[in-house]
């Protein structure tokens, strides 16, 4: 057999095996109605003079429009509003948001930035900072807040892939002037790195567990790392951004293509929620079932399915990486040993 056949046939195994594990996609388990809200605000605009109160008053109807088609879980997108608002400094407009929540019997999760505070140096991380009148410290988070229903504490999850630059300068921990040099002064510069992994849950009105992961932006780019989340128990993987940075670019296209490889690596739905879009639905094999045009504000309601098996790749990961470079490293020093070899044996006739 020549080495065309070889190859040839390998392809067709590989055509073949991918053609069945389409089709042989798990059967879906239980059903779950999700919304995404897109508010499509200006970026730049909602950091430097936004209204919070206005802009909850226009989240807040999207997703009322949202529960009237049936949504039990509501997604906000990435820093839904440019405050700490769960700082204890916003109470009236919590409020709001948690009288929704009860009234409604749903969940919301929202991107927001989080703040946490230390009184004492003794509980600070080494980034930490100090306030400017040095009476306490203090970590702010690029993150993610889940409100339930008749639930007084709220989950919580801080970003931990941070983007180089824009949202943290890197080795700030040993240079930290570099801080001050760096300031976009729209709340995404200078970001804490959250330092454990969050899987949200909550149980519906029949009593069911329902685990899901919420990636803030960049961090859908990367595989291992939405697959930690999965074998940690997450049944579908959110994912809330702000691609509006872009403009009329191609990243919100690029950006909303990676989610597509995370869906199949790990067999699992995938929510978007983008504050311009492209907010969209992505099945376990990467179709995309419903999205958003860019620069619309609107809502988006679809329904997933919640997925508990573990694929190859979110059992081992890169591993098949691995080996092929591992191989390759083999595969090199053998052929460069027979070439030395080869030219003794030239050089001896």
């Amino acid at each position: 057999m020549n080495k065309i056949a070889i190859v040839v046939i390998i392809l067709l195994i590989l055509f073949i095996y991918g053609k069945i594990v389409i089709n042989d996609v798990d059967p879906p388990g239980k059903q779950l109605r999700i919304a995404m809200i897109q508010p499509d605000f200006d970026p730049w605009d909602k950091w430097e003079d936004g209204d919070v109160n206005s802009q909850l008053s226009i989240y807040l109807a999207l997703s009322d429009s949202a529960v009237k088609a049936g949504a039990k879980l509501i997604v906000w997108p990435e820093t839904a509003v440019p405050v700490y608002l769960t700082s204890g400094r916003y109470p009236d407009e919590v409020v709001r948001i948690r009288k929704f929540v009860n009234e409604n019997k749903v969940h919301l999760l929202s991107g927001l930035p989080l703040v946490h505070f230390y009184f004492s140096k003794d509980e600070t991380k080494t980034e930490s900072r100090i306030s400017r009148d040095s009476a306490y410290y203090y970590d702010s988070y690029n993150g993610a807040v889940l409100f339930s229903p008749n639930e007084d504490k709220l989950q919580e999850y801080g970003k931990r892939k941070l983007v180089p630059f824009a949202e943290r300068s890197p080795y700030l921990h040993y240079l930290p002037f570099l801080g001050d040099w760096i300031k976009w002064g729209v709340g995404i510069s200078n970001w804490s790195v959250w330092d454990k992994q969050t899987v949200f849950g909550f149980q519906d009105l029949n009593g069911d567990s329902i685990k899901f992961s919420a990636g803030v932006c960049y961090e859908s780019i990367f595989p291992a790392f939405n697959s930690d989340f999965v074998k940690s128990g997450a049944q579908f993987l959110v994912v809330v951004t702000n691609d509006s940075w872009y403009g009329e670019l191609s990243g919100p296209y690029q950006h909303k293509q990676f989610a597509t490889f995370r869906a199949v690596e790990n067999r699992r739905w995938i929510v978007r929620a983008a504050n311009g879009g492209i907010s969209c639905l992505i099945d376990p094999i990467g179709v995309t079932v419903d999205e958003t045009q860019l620069y619309t504000r609107r809502y988006l309601v679809g329904d997933i399915y919640l997925k508990d098996d573990l694929t190859f790749y979110a059992r081992y990961q890169d591993i098949i990486s691995y080996i092929s470079v591992v191989f390759s490293i083999f595969v090199f020093i053998i052929t460069y040993i027979r070439k030395i070899q080869v030219r003794k044996l030239n050089a001896d006739d």
